[in-house]
């Protein structure tokens, strides 16, 4: 995570899809800041662009559930403690 001039902000790159990113992500931003105040979870994925909704792969839509439903509550869960 690097840290700006002003120590208000922080940007850092994760694969929300990823528990070890997940995980990592709010360690870094602790280690940074001391702490979290807020979480916003504004990530997300799209429906993958098929023919026909049936034709979703399993692994289609195991990335899209695992961004946009497993990640936020997951990073709710290693924030709100602190």
């Amino acid at each position: 995570m690097r840290k700006p001039d002003g120590d208000r902000a922080a940007i850092a790159a994760a694969d929300l899809a990823d528990e070890q990113n997940r995980s990592g992500l709010v360690d870094a931003a602790i280690k940074t800041f001391g702490g979290i105040d807020i979480l916003i979870n504004n990530a997300g994925i799209p429906n993958p662009p098929v023919p026909q909704p049936l034709d979703v792969s399993s692994d289609q839509m195991r990335r899209l559930f695992e961004v946009n439903t497993f990640a936020p509550i997951r990073l709710t869960q290693l924030v709100v403690p602190g």
